[in-house]
């Protein structure tokens, strides 16, 4: 007699070490699983079909929520193009920013210079003053 419960752990231990090169479980990883634990399930005590169904939309879930949050990503880097094809204006222009460290408790003095040009550094837009000092959006106090 074969020992179902060693089948479907020697199974589900290889369905599992199947990962991709990202070490998760994909689409057609689960449904390996799937299969073999439908495989080596016992015919005398079945797995119940809730339990099948419960998986199947979790795993679809988990999929809609990886697209929906590639499409965020998507969204944000488009958004900071935008942001940053928006900055182009002020080139040529006079701004006072906040430069330096944002620490709590640390008085930063505001320094004036001119836009020259800008930049991407870490998937930011930031304006590249005349005195040497790059800014974000978020640091400009005033535009003269």
């Amino acid at each position: 007699m074969v020992d179902v419960t060693a089948l479907q752990q020697t199974d589900s231990t290889q369905a599992a070490t199947v990962k991709g090169p990202n070490q998760t479980l994909g689409q057609d990883q689960f449904l390996t699983l799937l299969i073999a634990q439908l495989k080596h399930q016992d015919p005398l005590n079945p797995a119940d079909n809730a339990q099948f169904i419960a998986q199947l939309a979790q795993f679809s879930q988990l999929e809609q929520t990886k697209q929906m949050s590639s499409a965020l990503n998507q969204f944000v880097s488009q958004q900071t193009v935008a942001q940053s094809s928006s900055l182009v204006g002020l080139v040529g222009r006079t701004v006072m920013a906040s430069v330096g460290q944002e620490t709590p408790g640390l008085v930063v003095t505001p320094q004036t210079g001119q836009v020259i040009a800008v930049t991407f550094a870490d998937g930011t837009p930031k304006l590249v003053l005349n005195n040497g000092a790059a800014v974000t959006a978020s640091q400009i106090l005033e535009v003269r």
